[in-house]
């Protein structure tokens, strides 16, 4: 039996984390904003970008069935960095990628 998704984490949570030293650069075209974040300095917007995660791939026939799609790859040591872009209109994280560099594998 699948669980319940998460409720979405408060924007005003989402925003405190996702600090200046995050943020990558601005977007080309938009206005919206590419940060770098990992589950360890910003714990909220990672539940956030599991519940995203298990919503879409719900919706496509797969997911984790659990409340959020979060993994060891997410939470280990040399966790994976996630690559998120936000809306700072919408106030919403509108896209995502994670990724880890092999020289931390």
């Amino acid at each position: 039996m699948e669980e319940e998704i998460i409720q979405p984490i408060s924007k005003e949570v989402l925003k405190s984390e996702l600090t200046v030293d995050r943020l990558l650069r601005m977007t080309n075209k938009s206005h919206n904003e590419i940060y770098v974040i990992t589950a360890k300095n910003a714990p909220n917007v990672m539940k956030e970008i599991g519940r995203l995660r298990e919503i879409a791939f719900r919706n496509a026939g797969g997911g984790t069935g659990k409340s959020m799609d979060i993994d060891e790859f997410d939470t280990m040591d040399s966790c994976c960095r996630q690559l998120i872009v936000w809306n700072p209109d919408a106030e919403e994280i509108i896209g995502g990628y994670r990724y880890i560099f092999g020289s931390d594998w």
